[in-house]
Order: structure tokens, then sequence, then C-alpha cells
């Protein structure tokens, strides 16, 4: 991470720079993080334009935004980030610095492949490494207590559905809130709360049918809350879904220290698409509201 370095470059200054930078270094590009697309700056009849001209995470094969997406934190940051990042049992190192082309703000990805000898003393080791690397691109964006995604992982990734919104792309989302949170917090403690979060986000996982489930994001929202989002299922299907954990809940029990601490749960949802969602402030907006007065239409 570094300092605030939005610099903004002309059309022939950045061709430049990047002329220069891939002497270099091994893959320089442009990069537009909320649409996850590469960029390339042109003239066309004297005017200056982005052209996209492919998907930025197949570079890495992956199947969608990358989970630990630094360019995505650069723009969102204005500042520097870089990462480690694994391809083809290959180690690679990327910088992301955030800049405006002709006042279009983009991110300006620098990306180099890194030698093992040079970061571990011998190659027996490279496996434990790009292992090591994979998990901690994940770990830095998940909630330490239930491993869901964190606040920072939706930051990051939202925009991007923003812009699969304008696609015409079906996505709903839902905040499902855990009532008796803070009584147990108070009454039993941190050990009991911990407890019933963490069954609640197993039943969750289970019924939203999680597992290598792309088109599907469990967050933690808040210590008592969870945000749920869905490309899979029409607005209804998720609707029902969500009444289903909501029924299934109320059979569901923690005993603890000889008491039982009930699941008590409200939720409220919206579809991204017929309520013209373009951004995160409105969408949780009107997922708390519609908590707080128990209106979610279903």
């Amino acid at each position: 991470m570094g300092s605030k370095y939005m610099d903004n470059y002309t059309f022939e200054e950045i061709k430049n720079e990047i002329a220069i930078l891939k002497k270099s270094f091994f893959q320089v590009r442009l990069v537009d993080p909320n649409a996850c697309q590469i960029m390339e700056p042109a003239k066309v009849n004297g005017k200056f334009t982005l052209i996209p001209s492919g998907v930025c995470y197949d570079t890495w094969f992956h199947p969608d935004q990358c989970i630990n997406c630094t360019s995505s934190r650069a723009l969102r940051t204005d500042q520097i980030h870089s990462k480690c990042e694994t391809c083809n049992d290959k180690l690679f190192y990327i910088t992301a610095r955030p800049v405006r082309i002709e006042n279009h703000p983009l991110v300006l990805e620098i990306v180099q492949p890194m030698s093992y000898p040079d970061i571990c003393p011998g190659n027996s080791e490279e496996n434990t490494l790009l292992s090591q690397f994979r998990s901690l691109n994940r770990k830095i964006l998940l909630d330490s207590e239930t491993s869901a995604y964190n606040r920072e992982y939706l930051a990051e990734h939202l925009p991007n559905i923003f812009s699969e919104v304008q696609e015409h792309r079906t996505v709903n989302a839902a905040l499902i809130h855990l009532k008796s949170y803070d009584n147990i917090q108070e009454t039993y403690g941190s050990v009991a709360a911990s407890g019933v979060i963490c069954r609640l986000y197993k039943i969750l996982q289970t019924t939203l049918s999680l597992t290598d489930c792309p088109d599907t994001i469990l967050a933690r929202y808040e210590n008592d809350t969870f945000f749920v989002l869905d490309k899979s299922h029409t607005y209804t299907q998720l609707c029902s879904c969500i009444r289903l954990i909501q029924k299934q809940s109320a059979t569901q029990h923690i005993l603890y220290q000889s008491q039982l601490l009930p699941f008590e749960l409200e939720s409220s949802t919206v579809s991204l698409n017929t309520e013209q969602i373009c951004d995160s402030k409105q969408l949780f907006s009107l997922l708390l509201e519609r908590l707080s007065s128990s209106d979610s239409p279903q």
C-alpha cells in the first residue's frame, strides 16, 4: 500500500509510459476493475476512447472477478496496492496503481513473475509456497469467525455486480438478521454468540447451496447480519429460499450451559433489476429500511 496516487495522463503520456514499462516488466495493462475489462486507449476520428480488449481475470484462469482484487481496491482507495497471484503453478507479483487517462479513472497493472530461488530455500517448497499464497488471497477477504466473505470483499466486488445489472443480468439480494444476537452476547457472552452466528452461517450455506456456486455471495454485513447476493435464481425463488431459512431456524437451538439459545431471524430482499439499484449506498439503504420495517416484498 502507498500514498494517494491518481495521476492524470493524456493519451500520448500513457502510451509512452506503458511503452517504457513494458521494456522491464512481463505485462503492463490498463484495467477497469468495475467492469473487469482490460482497456486499450485509442484515438478514433481524433477523439480519445477506451476499447475493451478482454476480461482481466481470464489471465489467471479464474471463472470471475479475482477474490483478492487489488485493482478494485486501488481504484476505491486511490492508493497503490499489490499482491501475489498464482497461475499454472507459477507465482506473479502484481502492482495496481490508480490513474486517470483523459479524466477516465482506471488502474495500471504491472505484472512480474517471481523466481522461486529468490524467495524460498529450495524448489521442493514451491507447492507449499503457492498454496500459502492462494490461501492468503482468500483469507484476507473472509470473516475470521464464520468464514463468510467480509465487508471489504463487498466493497471491492459490488461495483462489478452493478455493471452486470446494467447488462440486464438478473441479480437479487437479501439481508438476514439474527435478532437474538445482542441478547445472547450480553447474557451468555461472546462464546455463545459466536456459536449461534456460526450455526446460522452453516444453515445459510446449506440452504443456499453455496458449495462451488460462484453466482451466490454470502457475506457478514454486521456482527448479527448476513448479506446474500444471488444471480442464479429468480426473485421469487430467492424469497422462497429466505422464508425456508426462517422456518428452519425456528427449530434450531444451541445448548449452552444448560440453556437453549434460540434463532430469531428477520430478513429483507430486493431485486436489483426491477428496482433499478445502481450503487451500494442505494442497495443497503433499501435493504436496511425494509429490515427495520419488516416490509420486504416477498
